[in-house]
């Protein structure tokens, strides 16, 4: 199994920051492409990679990967945080 990851590096002083839509664009665009050559893989989203304002917003976008993770062939670990929710401790 091929294990294949995105990361932005927002904490560079010149990196542009994402929008939440932007990122999941780039995540959909980056499991089609992978799917497409390699039909092991595994693409693993970092912790904090997208935060929803609300729990259906994060629920659609969690639909929306799954469909795309399955129409690309590829098997997806991803979580959502939602903005203003309480951290684990």
């Amino acid at each position: 199994m091929s294990l294949y990851t995105l990361a932005f590096r927002e904490d560079d002083e010149d990196a542009r920051v994402f929008s939440p839509d932007e990122r999941l664009s780039f995540a959909a665009d980056l499991m089609a492409t992978i799917g497409s050559f390699d039909g092991d893989a595994l693409v693993v989203l970092p912790a904090g990679f997208v935060i929803a304002p609300s729990k259906e917003r994060r629920d659609d976008w969690a639909d929306g990967l799954a469909s795309v993770s399955r129409s690309a062939g590829v098997a997806l670990v991803f979580g959502i945080d939602v903005e203003g929710a309480e951290r684990w401790g």
